[in-house]
């Protein structure tokens, strides 16, 4: 099974970060320890944003419960879990999902969030369960419901990763009868939340509202790999699915390393980038590009196509832990050496093979979602560099009229006379 290290991405323009895709049994889950490469120090930097992190759904968790009602506290160990199951009601999303065992229903009306958790059944004779038996412990990023029953703690809902923030000291809770009601208040109170946690189908609805249309492009050394990658996450999103090789074969009618043999990588790379500069003019698609020194990624003077819309490098690292995967990603970033470099996403890989496809894609949407969250306003900005004619000035976007084979021009960008 592929092992995948980390997920990097830009929260904003000119400002990456770093997280860890990390595997256990037969799939693979996102664990997520974000970086801030304009202010970090490096491997030995103690910044709350590199020393923080998230642990995987597949481990079992220490942690407490607080009940906001008498401030006991309990301990247990949380256990994973997920089966969801999809239906809508009156427009707004509804969940029921299976929580060892147990149901839940998730309601979004506006900023505010509901969860209905049902209590475990009383047998004959049993105590009838109140708040003082419930605990709830809300974290900004996590919510975990307990309840004491006379065998011990029981975990009824453990949503280590939600898919947005909520704001805890907000957070209001009541038994009604057989349930827990939780009300939970959303930190951003316009974002769309298709479901409670992070799951594949959640992650896909909500990023491809937040892309507006927007295209996706996979780059990366291996153009099999590319391939695959893309198709899953058009899937997803439900864009279309393309890839660069089988267009310049399409148009040239003969194979991309006929081409190669014959006129040289070079050739190969400038056709890719016909195709890629056509390709800006398209909205919701998912594209492969091709990998390798032939692939117009590959070069410098590759990207102005790519940077109509959202590129996601899929490197191949040879980090064996975080902590390396980290300094690997800071050090590619900051030498900028590799024209993937350039790229608003990175997941980076230790190994591949085909059951790695759904957790790389996976990866790669909460990359996405991490970068459009922290700017909303990007889907615009790829729209207007489209518009000015994708001449290569992203992300410092220049007046109309720029023109960059101009030395004047030229001189214009580097004094920042920027949109």
């Amino acid at each position: 099974m592929a092992s995948l290290l980390k997920w990097h991405v830009r929260p904003s323009v000119d400002t990456p970060a770093l997280g860890r895709v990390s595997t256990s049994g037969s799939g693979a889950l996102i664990s997520a320890a974000h970086i801030n490469l304009r202010s970090c120090k490096g491997s030995n930097c103690s910044c709350c944003c590199c020393s923080s992190s998230l642990s995987s759904p597949s481990r079992l968790l220490s942690s407490s419960l607080v009940s906001s009602r008498n401030s006991r506290t309990l301990r247990t160990n949380l256990p994973d879990f997920y089966h969801l199951k999809r239906k809508r009601t009156r427009g707004n999303s509804h969940i029921e999902a299976l929580v060892k065992g147990v149901d839940y229903e998730f309601n979004e009306e506006g900023a505010n969030l509901e969860v209905r958790v049902p209590l475990p059944e009383v047998k004959d004779g049993g105590v009838q369960f109140t708040a003082r038996y419930v605990a709830v412990d809300a974290q900004p990023n996590s919510l975990c419901v307990g309840v004491q029953t006379p065998q011990g703690v029981q975990i009824l809902l453990n949503a280590s990763s939600l898919y947005g923030r909520i704001q805890p000291h907000e957070t209001v809770w009541f038994v009604d009868e057989t349930e827990v009601v939780l009300s939970l208040q959303k930190a951003d109170k316009e974002q769309l939340w298709p479901d409670l946690v992070q799951a594949w189908e959640a992650l896909a609805k909500g990023v491809a509202s937040q892309l507006k249309g927007a295209s996706v492009y996979i780059v990366g050394d291996s153009t099999e790999v590319n391939r695959s990658v893309a198709q899953e996450l058009a899937a997803g999103l439900e864009y279309t699915p393309l890839h660069t090789q089988q267009l310049i074969e399409q148009l040239a009618n003969v194979t991309v390393d006929q081409i190669s043999a014959d006129e040289g990588e070079d050739a190969v790379a400038g056709a890719e980038g016909v195709v890629l500069t056509s390709l800006s003019q398209h909205v919701r698609c998912v594209v492969a590009t091709l990998g390798g020194s032939c692939g117009a990624a590959s070069r410098q003077d590759g990207w102005k196509g790519l940077h109509s819309g959202f590129t996601i490098w899929l490197s191949q690292s040879r980090a064996q832990d975080e902590d390396s995967a980290k300094e690997e990603a800071v050090k590619a970033k900051q030498e900028g050496n590799s024209a993937y470099s350039k790229a608003d996403a990175v997941v980076a890989l230790s190994g591949w093979d085909d059951d790695a496809v759904r957790p790389v894609a996976e990866g790669a949407l909460k990359a996405l979602k991490y970068l459009l969250d922290g700017e909303k306003d990007l889907p615009g900005k790829k729209a207007l560099y489209v518009r000015l004619g994708c001449r290569g000035d992203w992300p410092e976007i220049m007046p109309p009229g720029w023109d960059p084979n101009s030395p004047q021009d030229k001189q214009m960008k580097s004094g920042s006379m920027v949109l």
